[in-house]
Order: structure tokens, then C-alpha cells, then sequence
């Protein structure tokens, strides 16, 4: 924890706060955008890890208001028209919100408790009750299926990723070339160091039957990936006002990789 102080001109503080504000806004404006939500982990639910199927989203570019927004095991040529398989659709709830940067969702094919509580950065969010809505039947081959995301139903394609022997064309606004390779009764995760553009198949990790169980990281970094909270945690910000300006304060729990703070003043 580390706790700062410093004295600015009156408009120094109201500078810094719309600094902060503004932040917040541009990450809001473009967290709609391809790839802003991605698929980071699924499992179809076979093999020797018998589970539930489920699909792990990451938000890395947020806040983002995931209301009807769609999942879908659909080919994306057909999906909005029902498709020949499943789609889930997020309900018209405020738990859909404003979800920030770093959150995970997971999405179980089935019956269990959900748990849309932020603070340890995981939704853990079950198809069979009310915040979820499937059309037709979502469920994972295991030899091979298209996993895409959507901003509503029809609308637009925020993630595509596709595993084993099946492959549609890719949504016209993303980029997919080329199919995670693997089998039968496998999940994956994806694995980048240096980004969060899952596009590139040889950047995901198989999980073969029966080797792979201890590598499934629900609602947790996968393997090798970068963690996506921020670099700094604020838990405290303050402008006091002063004789001959204002004293700023301001408290951070955690920080990484950060070499310090800019103050900026208005003329």
C-alpha cells in the first residue's frame, strides 16, 4: 500500500479526476469492439475430466454491458435464424452491466447455482436458470465445433473460435484461418504472453483426454497468459482545499510495472 500527497493549483485536481473519468469513458466506447470479450477456455464436457460443458469469457477490454448479448455453437451464416443448433442469450439484466476489464464468465451447459458476485472477478452463470436463455441445443461436439459471441442476436460478432474437424467461415469482422487442432472428448485455453488476440489458433493449448485435467484454470489465468487487472489499484483519491491550492491524495493497494504518476493542471 502505498499513499501519496500532492499540492496543486484548484485546477489540477479537476483535471486528474476528469483524467480518470475519461478513462473510464474510451474503455466504454470501444469495449463493443471485436475481441473485447474473448473466449479464453471451453471443455465439451467428455474425455477422462468428466464435467459439465462450459465456455470461459474474459473481458479485456472493459466496461462492456453484456445484455443480449448471444453465445452460440451455431455456424455464423445461420445462427440468427436459430441455426441448426444452440443458442444462449444474455438476459436484459442489470448484472450485465458495466462488467470491467479482467472479469471472467463462465457459462455451464446445465443446472447449478449462479454466482454474478464481481469482487473475486469470476460470473459463474448456469443455462437452465433465468440470466440465460438457450434456443435450440447448445452443446460442444466433440470432434469438432464453432464457439462464437455476439452482441445480440443478429448483431455484432465480438469473438470465433473453432476446434477440431469443423470449421464455418469465420464472421466477416473477425479474423480465424485456422482450426485448434485436437480430437475427441478435449477442451483447450488460450496462452499469449504478449496480447489478447486469441485469433491465432497455434496460441491455444489442448488438453488431451486424460492428461490435461490438472491445466483447466476456471476463472483464473490460463497457463502462460497475462493477468488483465489493472496495474494499478486505487483505493483512494482526495482533493482537500488549501490556502493557495488544493492537496491531492491518493492511495494505491497494488502496483505493477508502474514507474509513476503524471499531475496535470489547466491553464
Amino acid at each position: 500500500m502505498k499513499t501519496r500527497m500532492l499540492r496543486k493549483g484548484y485546477f489540477g485536481w479537476i483535471i486528474g479526476v476528469l483524467m480518470l473519468l475519461t478513462l473510464g469513458l474510451s474503455a466504454s466506447v470501444f469495449a463493443q469492439t471485436p475481441n473485447a470479450v474473448i473466449i479464453n477456455e471451453y471443455n465439451d464436457g467428455g474425455g477422462a475430466c468428466v464435467s459439465p460443458e462450459w465456455v470461459e469469457l474474459l473481458v479485456v477490454n472493459g466496461p462492456v454491458t453484456m445484455r443480449n448479448w448471444v453465445l452460440t455453437d451455431n455456424e455464423d451464416n445461420d445462427y440468427a435464424s436459430g441455426g441448426t443448433e444452440g443458442n444462449i442469450t444474455f438476459a436484459d439484466d442489470s448484472v450485465f452491466d458495466n462488467i470491467p476489464m479482467g472479469i471472467y464468465i463462465v457459462i455451464y451447459i446445465g443446472s447449478g447455482t449462479d454466482d454474478t458476485d464481481r469482487s473475486d472477478r469470476v460470473m459463474s452463470l448456469y443455462t437452465a436458470n433465468s440470466l440465460l436463455a438457450t434456443t435450440g441445443s447448445f452443446s460442444l461436439n466433440a470432434t469438432g465445433d464453432n464457439i462464437g459471441l455476439y452482441t445480440s442476436l443478429g448483431g455484432t460478432a465480438i469473438d470465433y473460435i473453432a476446434y477440431g474437424d469443423e470449421m464455418a467461415a469465420p464472421p466477416a469482422n473477425l479474423t480465424w484461418t485456422l482450426n485448434i487442432s485436437g480430437t475427441e472428448d478435449e477442451d483447450a485455453y488460450f496462452s499469449d504472453g504478449a496480447n489478447f488476440n486469441n485469433d491465432d489458433a497455434s496460441k491455444w493449448v489442448i488438453n488431451a483426454d486424460g492428461t490435461g485435467c490438472q491445466d483447466r484454470t476456471i476463472g483464473v489465468a490460463n497457463p502462460g497468459q497475462n493477468d488483465t487487472s489493472l496495474p494499478v489499484e486505487l483505493s483512494l483519491f482526495t482533493a482537500t482545499s488549501a490556502k493557495d491550492g488544493v492537496i491531492l491524495r491518493w492511495r494505491t493497494e497494488s502496483e505493477t510495472n508502474n514507474l509513476g504518476f503524471h499531475i496535470y493542471r489547466s491553464n
